[in-house]
């Protein structure tokens, strides 16, 4: 499905009061036809007509999400390691690597290797088995985001992620829906153009 959000005043609706639209387009397959339905949002989600903000924090939960190895972002930052010793860029850097065994391993075969974690971590490397982390962030399919452009518009991971150096485990520390999104490239002056975020061209 494409989902395409329209505001009022629009081509789908010319009525300027009315609230936003949501038009879903089923893709087929070449030479099959299906029918097109809009659905009417029921509550609108308006974009705020301030100056913009950054993202906001949402409080820790509770208890941490499971992960298969313990890992304290805090600790690996306190010996001076940086973001990007394990979270390298793929390919063009729209996205960033989440490490595996072997990136892991690569440090661990002699730091603390009698720790019971890191022995864990030993056997699915011996086992070649894979290190699935419980993902905390995740958007929505139909949008595409970019970790290459924030980073070359110099945007601080924290921004988005939270001060995760400080972090002994992780949560989803901040806000990252549309609303959000958007108030955020109003407060640095970045387009807020629909096609930034949802062009189906990438």
């Amino acid at each position: 499905f494409v989902v395409i959000a329209v505001g009022p005043g629009g081509y789908f609706s010319t009525d300027v009061s009315a609230s936003p639209l949501l038009a879903a387009y089923a893709l087929l397959p070449e030479g099959q036809s299906g029918p097109t339905r809009m659905i009417r949002q029921a509550q609108p989600r308006p974009i705020s007509p301030g100056p913009g903000r950054e993202p906001q924090p949402i409080k820790a939960t509770a208890e941490a999400d499971m992960q298969p190895i313990p890992f304290s972002h805090k600790r690996h930052s306190q010996v001076g390691m940086k973001c990007d010793v394990c979270h390298q860029k793929l390919e063009t850097g729209e996205q960033l690597q989440i490490p595996g065994v072997a990136e892991c391993m690569s440090c661990h075969q002699s730091i603390m290797k009698d720790s019971p974690a890191i022995q864990k971590l030993a056997q699915l490397e011996k086992e070649s088995r894979p290190l699935s982390w419980t993902r905390l962030y995740r958007l929505p399919n139909f949008v595409f985001f970019s970790h290459q452009r924030h980073i070359n518009a110099k945007v601080d991971c924290e921004v988005c992620h939270g001060p995760v150096y400080d972090r002994g485990y992780l949560w989803q520390e901040k806000d990252i829906s549309m609303g959000a999104c958007v108030d955020c490239h109003k407060l640095r002056k970045a387009s807020i153009s629909c096609n930034i975020c949802h062009d189906m061209g990438h």
